[in-house]
């Protein structure tokens, strides 16, 4: 399972069954979303959805409460994908984001190979990111990511229609000051969309939209680019580079050179020997 030593909020799982299978999946805490990756189909076995088959299709998924038990079965190769997510992360999008109550909220229970090509985008885009290895994502990135697919399923698939929000404008000058005072003072550190936003006193959605109209670059972006300016001043001394890696909220020398890399073209240690020649 993908995510959840880095505790985000959806981790990922993917599993493949090569001879098929024939499985009763208990209700448990969590909320699941998933949708086949390839090969055979599945049909749910039990419910009122007994006998309804779903194949690898780019807008179909599953969707399910934590409450809910469930069993299914394909009789080929098959290889799907699994999202999880605690109804708290729904809760609180429906207040924070929508100014809703959020007692009472909770998924649709009609949606077993529904379709939904929006929310399959925002999913495989996700699930993306989670599997980059070249160039992992950051916390901040991913808390964004959750968000948005957060804001899709309390819109279009919970037992409340939620009416979209007015788009977002850019930050005030007092709350953009602060924001990037925030992120400049913990570049060294995992930083939390839910911080930034609470530091500026907005939803974590709406601060997202507004930073983005104002700097022109997401959060996450805009934290990896201070963590590089603050990386290559640094370059300039003695420090190692595992020591630079560290002190600029890099996992390790090797995160720190491949993103070093991707964002000027070169490495730091070729900036390095630049700054000596």
């Amino acid at each position: 399972m993908f995510g959840v030593e880095l505790k985000w909020d959806i981790p990922v799982t993917l599993w493949r069954a090569m001879r098929g299978f024939d499985i009763y999946y208990p209700g448990n805490e969590h909320n699941t979303l998933s949708f086949i990756v390839g090969g055979a189909s599945v049909k749910r076995r039990d419910g009122r959805f007994a006998g309804r088959c779903g194949y690898p299709d780019a807008d179909s998924f599953m969707l399910y409460s934590g409450g809910g038990s469930r069993r299914y079965a394909s009789r080929g190769d098959v290889r799907l994908c699994q999202i999880y997510f605690q109804n708290s992360l729904l809760q609180d999008i429906a207040s924070k984001e929508f100014d809703r109550p959020a007692d009472g909220l909770e998924l649709r229970d009609d949606r077993i190979f529904a379709r939904d090509l929006e929310l399959r985008r925002l999913i495989d885009q996700y699930v993306s990111r989670t599997l980059d290895v070249r160039f992992p994502p950051v916390q901040l990135e991913m808390d964004a990511r959750a968000i948005l697919l957060g804001v899709h399923l309390v819109r279009h698939h919970t037992n409340r229609a939620v009416l979209a929000r007015r788009a977002a404008g850019s930050l005030s000058p007092r709350r953009l000051a602060v924001a990037v005072d925030f992120i400049e003072a913990h570049l060294e550190e995992r930083v939390l969309l839910a911080d930034l936003a609470d530091a500026v006193n907005l939803s974590q959605h709406y601060f997202c939209s507004a930073f983005r109209r104002s700097t022109g670059m997401t959060p996450h972006r805009y934290l990896t680019a201070r963590r590089i300016e603050r990386a290559k001043r640094l370059l300039a001394g003695s420090t190692s580079l595992a020591e630079i890696a560290l002190e600029c909220g890099f996992g390790s020398q090797q995160h720190f050179t491949t993103v070093f890399r991707q964002e000027l073209g070169t490495t730091p240690g070729a900036v390095r020997a630049a700054t000596r020649f």
